[in-house]
Parts: structure tokens; sequence; C-alpha cells
């Protein structure tokens, strides 16, 4: 009946919340236990489930319909919960939840369970409005335009569309046909031949300054990338003459002059990026920014075809190379840098300790602007190739913390740090990385980390902050 119903509303689309890991497989299970068909698509085929390794790599196949599975989209996007189960996400985007709620004496699984034995009514709307979380969860976010718009962007089929190995595989073999160029097949041409080095972090010191610009060279790794015309083909096509007037990168690896298909590939998506931005479409800007910056972990990935150590190792080594360089150029203008990782340097600018936002903002531009004239024109002497890097004034902290390692009194830990931002005159206490922004504290820590860190940016005085610990401890 369920088919039949499904048969006459016709979707294109059927959704739901890990619905090819569970929802479906179960309606498969039962329909083979009960020794009927299951054939919900448009045709009289039954649907069937494939089983991958991993997260995501499962699929269900309704022909003539597409399967959107909610929850691994919303695992694709870059915003983070503590959790992905549907009532987290759900209070966290619709600032509401199930329907259900579970005593301390019952599982979720006992409660569904007796409300259905016992209050039919109240089971029917648990249910229904599980299924209106997923779809109001979907239409908030954007996330079946965000799917239908990397779908068109990839060629790639709507319930495969989130997956960046076959995205690129799709992009980049499409480009080597139009060359007449064959591609290598995984396991026989090119086996196990990903992995790289990671990004650099420069070991910070630990303390309290004033004054801090955060630098970010923006999309490091496709700027690289479109720089140096690091690409598959290009790579080897170098091996035939290794003495010729080729691109070679810190790691060794060799890159052709002649124009190459993944630079083009990012070319493109990189410009029509700038339009959507000029437009003001976040959804298409962020849909060619999260394919374009999926290419460098895709080529360090064994499980790709055109995976290789070479090649992604020539793209880290680059990232290591241009951000010392930066350091070095900064330092030897007389600008010390406190902190690096990967694409970003944290510089304590030169200024008078009382100087206004403006007067920093403007130092901050300046910087920048230099650095960006520095790297160019380095590129070009050295590697004879116009530069495609730029380094953005990202962020400005009045105030900035960077918190000693655990059993270091002289090293601060990495990836770990806060900071007074100011955004046009507006104060806030960002925190990356330390324990008020983790899940696995309470938010007794996080409260008391955050307002500790607020009072010390703002000079409050020791004794008062003495005061607020003591208070904190009694309540508990």
């Amino acid at each position: 009946r369920l088919s039949e119903h499904i048969r006459e509303w016709d979707p294109d689309v059927i959704t739901g919340w890990n619905v090819i890991d569970f929802d479906l497989p179960v309606l498969l299970r039962r329909a083979k236990a009960l020794g009927v068909s299951f054939t919900p698509g448009r045709t009289r085929d039954a649907a069937w489930h494939r089983s991958g390794r991993g997260w995501g790599a499962s699929r269900v196949v309704l022909p003539g319909r597409q399967v959107i599975d909610a929850m691994r989209i919303v695992r694709a996007i870059p915003r983070r919960f503590d959790d992905y189960r549907l009532d987290t996400i759900a209070r966290e985007i619709l600032g509401r939840g199930k329907t259900i709620d579970v005593p301390d004496e019952e599982t979720a699984p006992e409660a569904i369970l007796r409300a259905y034995r016992d209050d039919r009514a109240t089971f029917c709307e648990y249910v229904l409005e599980d299924s209106r979380l997923v779809r109001d969860i979907l239409t908030h976010e954007g996330l079946i335009d965000l799917t239908l718009r990397r779908s068109l962007l990839t060629g790639l089929p709507l319930d495969g569309a989130w997956g960046s190995i076959a995205a690129f595989d799709f992009l980049y073999t499409s480009g080597l046909h139009r060359m007449g160029c064959v591609a290598p097949t995984l396991g026989v041409d090119r086996i196990g031949q990903g992995g790289s080095p990671g990004g650099l972090v420069f070991a910070p010191k630990p303390g309290i300054f004033r004054h801090v610009f955060v630098f970010d060279f923006k999309s490091l790794y496709p700027s690289i990338i479109r720089t140096f015309n690091i690409d598959p083909r290009s790579n080897i096509a170098t091996q035939a003459e290794p003495d010729a007037d080729w691109i070679k990168a810190p790691n060794g690896a060799t890159f052709s002059r002649e124009p190459a298909i993944l630079p083009a590939l990012i070319e493109t998506f990189h410009e029509s990026r700038e339009h959507a931005k000029h437009d003001q479409d976040d959804l298409t800007s962020f849909t060619y920014k999260i394919v374009m910056n999926s290419f460098y972990g895709v080529l360090a990935t064994s499980s790709c075809r055109y995976a290789s150590s070479n090649l992604a190792g020539a793209i880290t080594e680059f990232g290591h190379h241009f951000l010392r360089w930066t350091k070095s150029k900064l330092e030897g203008k007389g600008v010390r840098v406190l902190y690096g990782d990967t694409d970003s340097v944290f510089v304590e600018a030169d200024l008078p300790e009382g100087a206004d936002e403006a007067t920093a903002r403007a130092r901050g531009r300046e910087l920048c602007a230099w650095v960006n004239a520095e790297v160019a024109g380095y590129i070009q002497d050295t590697w004879k190739v116009e530069s495609k890097l730029e380094l953005e004034f990202e962020k400005y902290y009045a105030r900035f913390f960077l918190p000693p390692m655990r059993g270091s009194a002289d090293r601060a830990r990495a990836k770990g740090y806060a900071g007074l931002r100011v955004d046009d005159g507006v104060e806030r206490v960002e925190i990356i990385g330390m324990e008020a922004v983790r899940r696995d504290w309470t938010d007794l820590a996080h409260d008391l980390q955050r307002d500790l860190l607020d009072m010390m940016f703002r000079n409050v005085p020791a004794s008062e902050i003495e005061q607020t610990l003591v208070e904190r401890v009694d309540l508990v």
C-alpha cells in the first residue's frame, strides 16, 4: 500500500533523516520477509539497497526518483552541531523538536511503542512532526536548492551530489576525454598513491597581546593549483623531459606550463563564485567554494584514481613555503608574527597601545597590500608565472590571548585562542578551540571561561575576577 501511495503522489525526491541507512532498508527487509515486492519507484522494478564502506557510501535506488538523505546533507555543510540526531538539529535550526518526551525510566523506542499502543493520536502527531521537521530543516537552510546546484555543477545525480571523489572524477575525466586522453584505472594504473603532509603550524608563544591582525590567504590551495598549474596530466607530461623548463614545487614535483584541466576548472569556478558574491547569491557562492576546496582533499585520497602524493604534496609544500615566506617578510618589516596555521598568520601590529579601530584597520590594510605586492613579484621572479594568491585582512582583535599548553609555560597550544574582536565599533569575545566552545565540557565551564576572558580583555581588576570565581564555586 505504501508503494501505491508513493506512486499516486509521484514525488521526484524522497527524503528523510538517515533514510538511506535506516528507513528504506527497514522497509526493504520487511517487504522481503512478507514476500511482497517494494516498488515505490516510477517503474515496476523493485527498490534496492547497496551497502558501502564508510560513512555516506551506501545507496538506495528507487527507479525514476531521487533519494536525498537530509542527515547526510546537514553533515556535509560547514555548520557544526553537538550531535546529528534529528531532535538536536531541529531545535538548533527551527527552535522546535520531537513531540514525544521520553521519561527517565524509558528509552526512546519504548516511549514511541507505548504511544503507538496506548495513545494513537499522540503517536501519529509524533510521526507527522518528524516528517515536517526534516522538510522544514531542508527548507530553512536552502539545502535542496544547494544540492540541486551542486548536482548541476558536478554532473552527479542528486543522491550522489555530495560525493567529492565522484564529482572530481566526473569533471576531470570529462576534461581528459575532450583532449582525447584516457583516464587511469584505480587499482591497476594507480594503487594507493594518496597522502601528503598536513598544514603548517607555527608553534606560538603564550601571552596576552594588543592590536592583533589576522591575515588569511584566500582559498589558498585552489589558488596554489591555479598559480603553479598543478594537475595530474600536467605532472605526467614533465616526466618525459626531466630537465625542461618546468614549474618545480618545493617537494620536487614538476608541472608543465601548458594550460591544464584542473587549474582551468578552478579558474572557471573562481570566476563564477566572484560573480555570485557580487550578486549577493550566497547559496551559489558557497556551492562553488566547497567544490573548489574539495579538490585538494581528493588528490590526497587513495580511493581516487587521480590521487598522488606528488600532487597533494606539491600543494601543501607550496602552502608551507608561502606561510614561512610571509612570516619572514613581515618580521623583516619589524612586525611580530605571533602564530600561523595552514593559510593564516596572526600579526601583532606595531601600534600605540591606545590606537583606535580606524587606525588599526588602516595599518592592517597597508600591511596586507604590501604583502600581496611582494608575493606577486616573488612568484613572477622565481617561477615565471602570474600569482593567483591573495592575502586578505580577515579580523582585528583589540586584545588577543594565546593560552599556554598544559605542562609547558613557554609554549602556547595550537588551534586554541581567544580575542576581543572589533567590527565597526562593536566588540565581542571570540573563542576558537578552547573549552568554552568544546562539546565535551559542561555549560558551567563554557560560561565561566567566556566570562573570565571577557573580564580579562576589559581590564577588570583581579580582585573582582577572584570574587566572580568564588561566587561560581559557591553556586556549585
